[in-house]
């Protein structure tokens, strides 16, 4: 569950990256190039859709983050990630 939260996000292009590269031996510039836009653009594209996601919801998106039923139920959830036996 720790995979999908938003933090991790950024870590796909990489991961991406580390699996593809594995593959060849020597890594060109041009390569490394394309690594590197593929990483700033797979981010940048992962902020809009959660910005244009935000901006969708409405203006009074922060007041009902703060209702009692959202918070116990992310409460739960945190606890259900965090409790889960190994």
């Amino acid at each position: 569950m720790l995979a999908f939260t938003p933090c991790v996000l950024p870590m796909v292009p990489i991961l991406a990256n580390i699996l593809v590269g594995q593959q060849t031996a020597s890594i060109q510039k041009n390569d490394r190039l394309c690594s590197q836009a593929f990483y700033v653009l797979s981010v940048a594209l992962c902020y809009a859709v959660a910005g244009l996601a935000a901006g969708l919801l409405g203006s009074h998106l922060s007041t009902s983050l703060q209702q009692p039923i959202f918070l116990v139920s992310l409460s739960f959830f945190i606890a259900a990630i965090c409790l889960k036996p190994i």
